[in-house]
Parts: C-alpha cells; sequence; structure tokens
C-alpha cells in the first residue's frame, strides 16, 4: 500500500452499482474516503458543467485529480488496499475472475432492468439455465489453474474475492437454483466476517442494486 493516505472520495448515485466494489477495496484495507451520493438533479448539473472527465458516474476524486471508469477506480482501490497479488500470473488470475463475474453481473442487471416484464422474464430464465451454469464451469477453470486455493486465487483475500463477495449475490438471485457453488459460498461467508466489510455491509445505505 502506498505510504501517504490521499485524500480519496467516491462520487456516485445512492445504490451499489459500479461504486461498490472501489467502496468494499476502500472499506477492507481501512482507507478513510467520502462517500458522495448524488441525487440526479445534482448530477445534472454537474453533467451539464462538465465535472466528470467522462460524462458519466462513478467518478473517484484523488488529491484533487478525478478519474472515471469504474474498472480504473477498481484498479486504483485494489492496488492501494494491497488486494492486487505481487506475482503477475496471480494478479492475471484475479483480473479473470473480474472479467469473469462482470460479464454475468452485466447480463442479470441488463434483465432486471428490462422495462418489458416479459423479456425481463425471458433473459432471467436464459440466464438461469444457460449462463449461469457457464459462468461456474469458468470460475472453477480460474480456481483450477490458481491450485484451488482458500480464497479464489491466492491464500489469501485479494481483489477476486471481493469481486466475488459484491457480485454472487446478484448471480444467486437470478439463479436461485444454481448448484456448484459450495467453494464460492465458503468464500464469500469468510469474507462477510472481516470486521471491516461486515461494519460496512452493516452501516451502509440501504439500497437494492
Amino acid at each position: 500500500p502506498i505510504m501517504a493516505s490521499p485524500s480519496i472520495t467516491i462520487t456516485y448515485f445512492n445504490g451499489k452499482g459500479r461504486a461498490e466494489i472501489s467502496r468494499l477495496n476502500l472499506k477492507y484495507a481501512g482507507i478513510e474516503f467520502t462517500d458522495e451520493r448524488l441525487e440526479k438533479e445534482e448530477w445534472g448539473k454537474r453533467k451539464a458543467e462538465g465535472w466528470s472527465p467522462t460524462g458519466q458516474l462513478p467518478v473517484i476524486t484523488v488529491d484533487g485529480k478525478r478519474i472515471g471508469q469504474s474498472k480504473a477506480m477498481e484498479y486504483y482501490t485494489a492496488k492501494i488496499a494491497g488486494l492486487i497479488p505481487e506475482d503477475p500470473v496471480a494478479a492475471a488470475l484475479v483480473f479473470s475472475a473480474r472479467e469473469t463475474l462482470g460479464e454475468a453481473a452485466e447480463k442479470v442487471a441488463k434483465a432486471f432492468y428490462n422495462p418489458d416484464e416479459e423479456a425481463k422474464k425471458a433473459l432471467l430464465e436464459e440466464f438461469a439455465t444457460t449462463d449461469a451454469p457457464a459462468l461456474i464451469a469458468k470460475l472453477n477453470n480460474i480456481r483450477d489453474t490458481a491450485g484451488n486455493q482458500e480464497f479464489f486465487v491466492t491464500s489469501e483475500v485479494s481483489f477476486a474475492d471481493i469481486c466475488l463477495f459484491h457480485m454472487m449475490s446478484f448471480v444467486k438471485m437470478a439463479a436461485p437454483g444454481l448448484g456448484g457453488l459450495d467453494a464460492y459460498e465458503a468464500i464469500v461467508a469468510k469474507v462477510g466476517e472481516i470486521p471491516n466489510i461486515k461494519a460496512w455491509v452493516e452501516s451502509r445505505p440501504v439500497t437494492a442494486l
């Protein structure tokens, strides 16, 4: 982790969405940050002023420098939290896990946010029967390559475990009967017992997504 404590603000809407993994990374390491949650009206003003470097949220501000793109934010927060393994192969497997989980989470979000109830139902059914089992197979391949460690990729908590902790709830919500989850649920439970993570989950604003 970087020695000097930077001044950090994460700016997003009042929800988990694309900011929660970055929040979890920082909370895990006990790194202080301002959790700024904007109402749509306030975001409209900032967007019009060109406040966000990408014209979107979330944004992380580090010592006055604004950085857009949620994955860039996740990388930065994971890096300063000590959640990216030193070994380059292990680090690559961590990012492979993140991308694999992210693809599944995107499909779930696409289904949940579909305004057409019939289409939503069809998308969720497709996810449960096709995408979710394929996801487990992909995750198993990553774990096999990593040597089936205590956590997802290594013997210690990494960025992959934080992503799993955040995203597995979406997968289970969309595919409630999904099997083959034992190893992953065990990891999620261990991450959930980490005092800093537990405290954050108990105190964060309650939002659906």
